[in-house]
């Protein structure tokens, strides 16, 4: 069930104590994918492993803005501040928390993103006094999805994004799909990704498929499954 589609009675009556909060970005991802890919991908994801479970979980709305200070020389990239974004996540966790969820999946569909949500996190647990079992999904770190696809190199706007969306039902021109650079420590060495790529591209979304991005999108489904269905996690 979508939050942002029902009304607080229909919520009371539902009763649902387990949310899934998509969180992500607004910015760059080469010249065929969306500027809202980190968000899309999340959400996406989160409605299907609802359908699974319409009788336990409610989807919140997404959080569209994240840290993407690093792709500022690309137009469109809306970046906020780290700081900012600890802050305004702690408040959700405790507002979906005061609001009797007792587990809270923070669906995460941007790299930039994973310093703030571990701080808000730990923040949340040191000092709210509200009670809620946080779990952070990096849905490209899980081990059945590095086995697919070599996520080291393929960082951002690469084989691995493309194939989700190509499998998500997104329709990308061929022509627009171009390889970029492949690197492993790119964001430890550069604090803008203009300078390394005039594309904005790290990987190779010319090897991407619809075939392999519903391989990725089955396994992170079941992953959460997991954590949705451990009565003990």
């Amino acid at each position: 069930m979508e939050m942002a589609y029902c009304t607080s009675y229909k919520l009371h009556e539902k009763k649902k104590n387990i949310a899934i909060i998509p969180v992500g970005s607004v910015e760059q991802h080469g010249p065929h994918l969306p500027l809202g890919t980190d968000t899309i991908i999340p959400y996406e994801l989160a409605k299907r492993i609802s359908k699974n479970n319409n009788d336990k979980v409610i989807i919140a709305p997404p959080i569209f803005y994240g840290r993407s200070y690093f792709h500022k020389s690309f137009l469109g990239t809306i970046s906020i501040r780290g700081e900012i974004l600890v802050e305004f996540i702690e408040d959700v966790l405790c507002e979906f928390a005061r609001n009797g969820v007792k587990k809270i999946i923070l669906m995460n569909g941007h790299g930039g993103n994973v310093p703030s949500i571990k701080l808000a996190v730990e923040k949340f647990y040191r000092e709210s006094s509200y009670e809620a079992k946080i779990f952070l999904v990096n849905w490209w770190e899980l081990p059945n999805v590095k086995s697919i696809v070599n996520v080291e190199k393929d960082i951002h706007a690469g084989r691995l994004e493309t194939s989700i969306m190509l499998a998500l039902g997104y329709e990308i021109k061929n022509e627009l799909i171009i390889d970029g650079k492949h690197t492993s420590d790119l964001f430890e060495e550069v604090v803008d990704v203009g300078q390394f790529t005039k594309s904005g591209v790290i990987g190779s979304p010319t090897e991407s498929s619809k075939s392999e991005g519903h391989k990725i999108i089955d396994e992170v489904v079941a992953k959460v499954m997991e954590i949705i269905n451990n009565e003990g996690g």
